[in-house]
C-alpha cells in the first residue's frame, strides 16, 4: 500500500525495531507468524500507523499464545513431507507474488 496524502505516516526507525524482533522469532521458532511479518516488512520504507498498529497485535499474539509450540519427534521411519503455494501477483497492494511454504 503506498502512502497518500491522506494517511499518516508513523516513525520508520520505531518500526524497524518490532519488525526485526518479529523476523528473528518468525524464523527461529515461530513459524505461524511468519507470513504477517514478511507482509508487515514490505512497508519498512513508508510505514504507517495502521502497519505499526498491525504489528503490536502480532507482538501481542506472540505474548499471549506463548504456550502454543511445535514439537519434533525423533523416530526411525520419520518422513518429512512439505509443500509450497505461489500466488503469482495477487497481491493487490504492490502486485508481488508470496511464496509459502511448511
Amino acid at each position: 500500500m503506498k502512502a497518500t496524502g491522506d494517511v499518516e505516516l508513523a516513525d520508520e526507525s520505531k518500526y524497524r525495531s518490532p519488525i526485526g524482533s518479529l523476523l528473528f522469532l518468525a524464523k527461529q521458532i515461530r513459524p505461524d507468524i511468519l507470513f504477517g511479518v514478511i507482509i508487515l516488512s514490505r512497508f519498512m520504507a513508508e510505514p504507517t500507523k495502521a502497519h505499526m498498529n498491525a504489528a503490536k497485535r502480532t507482538l501481542g499474539y506472540r505474548r499471549g499464545s506463548s504456550n502454543l509450540k511445535v514439537f519434533y519427534c525423533k523416530q526411525n521411519n520419520l518422513i518429512l513431507l512439505g509443500e509450497r503455494d505461489a500466488d503469482w501477483s495477487g497481491e493487490r497492494n504492490d502486485c508481488k507474488s508470496t511464496i509459502g511454504f511448511y
